[in-house]
């Protein structure tokens, strides 16, 4: 009796220690299934230990895992300057137009706009759309929205529904300060953007600067 009772307790422990190391391991190291019937890893466990090639790359994919979720924030800095300024006068210009950012990854923009005067925007181009927490801030204020007659420019990325109004200075300050964050998208692309404030030349201001590429429109280019 006694030895029967023994074996039958072996055999326990024996099967709890088998669902227990299995249960561990789905845990512990989470991977998305590469196919519908993937094939068993060759010498997984010798003895009880993990192989070390079966360990370095779960750990390799652990690591490339949490640098795409934890990128840093980068920051961009762009100034709009006037006409007199760049030497074209009526020409007002975003500098830099044109950049290259890194996919996935938030961005913090502070635009210096050195620029005095209003222009005409279509309805609703006064509104914030598409920043982190849908808001800017103006010279020091969180805003999501300034007044339609109060915008000089925008920045405007129709394929990612973004549009960032961008005021005039004030007489009394050297440029108006607008910052804002938004996130990049996951995968290498253009962003085109388009000032959406008539502040180019001919009777609609739509034309001179804000139909020349690096002027009042731009590209963003993700990778």
């Amino acid at each position: 009796m006694k030895k029967v009772a023994i074996l039958t307790s072996v055999g326990v422990l024996t099967m709890l220690a088998v669902s227990a190391c299995g249960a561990n391991t789905s845990n512990s190291n989470p991977q998305p299934a590469t196919s519908a019937n993937p094939a068993p890893t060759a010498n997984a466990t010798q003895g009880g230990a993990t192989s070390n090639s079966s360990a370095n790359n779960t750990a390799a994919s652990s690591a490339q895992g949490q640098s795409a979720t934890t990128a840093k924030p980068v920051n961009l800095t762009v100034q709009i300057v006037t006409g007199k300024m760049d030497g074209k006068p009526g020409w007002p210009k975003f500098e830099p137009a044109d950049t290259t950012l890194p996919a996935n990854t938030v961005v913090n923009v502070t635009v210096k706009d050195y620029d005095d005067g209003p222009a005409t925007v279509p309805a609703g181009y006064n509104a914030v759309k598409g920043t982190q927490n849908g808001t800017i801030t103006v010279d020091g204020k969180t805003v999501s929205s300034i007044p339609a007659k109060d915008v000089a420019h925008t920045i405007t990325i129709p394929s990612m529904n973004l549009n960032v109004p961008i005021p005039p200075k004030t007489s009394a300050e050297k440029y108006a300060t607008v910052q804002f964050s938004f996130k990049t998208p996951a995968t290498p692309q253009k962003l085109d953007w388009q000032c959406m404030a008539a502040c180019g030349s001919g009777s609609s201001g739509w034309q001179g600067a804000m139909a020349t590429d690096g002027w009042m429109k731009g590209v963003y280019t993700v990778q």
